[in-house]
């Protein structure tokens, strides 16, 4: 195992970015009559939706930095609605701006294990692992230092667990300790 460095991102200024770059494809937004400044604010919009849950999710950010050595204190919140979740999901698979994020992440491995899933050192990593689940933790699905480059077999066999009686069960390949040593 080899220690991964998180990329260098404004995780808030790219978030703002994606609230800012959501467009008036809703139905809402479509029928509405209102002067399109109001988009930054409406909570019938995604943009505003977004830019509405910007404070509590750079919050949460704050806070998944301030316990990245101990992410098991992180305790999961419902603050997000399934609409907000939506958004954010959509936001994961759809934005131009985080796709550009991920393609850091796969750029910034180690040329040691470049191409290797740094769970099991075997597959190529063909998928993006989030650390803290994002069913549980909604907030930092859009959040680098949470996405791990991993194959799709490793990202199937953690699934939402990390942590079991508040004691994690991965290592999280940016801010664990990993040593140096040969186990196997």
């Amino acid at each position: 195992m080899i220690q991964l460095t998180p990329i260098e991102n404004d995780d808030k200024k790219m978030f703002h970015q994606i609230a800012l770059n959501k467009t008036t494809k809703n139905s809402q937004c479509l029928t509405c009559q209102r002067d399109k400044k109001i988009c930054n604010i409406c909570e019938l919009g995604n943009r505003g939706r977004m830019l509405g849950m910007e404070t509590y999710v750079f919050k949460r950010y704050d806070l998944y930095l301030k316990n990245k050595k101990n992410l098991e204190c992180i305790e999961q919140e419902d603050s997000l609605d399934d609409k907000n979740k939506s958004i954010i999901q959509e936001a994961y698979k759809s934005s131009v701006l985080f796709d550009e994020a991920k393609q850091k992440i796969l750029a910034n491995m180690p040329r040691a294990i470049k191409g290797k899933c740094p769970f099991c050192m075997i597959s190529e990593p063909n998928t993006f692992e989030h650390y803290l689940p994002e069913s549980k933790y909604p907030e930092y699905i859009i959040f680098t230092p949470n996405i791990v480059p991993c194959c799709s077999q490793c990202n199937t066999n953690k699934g939402d667990t990390f942590s079991i009686n508040g004691k994690r069960q991965f290592i999280h390949f940016y801010f664990d300790d990993i040593p140096d040593k040969q186990f196997l």
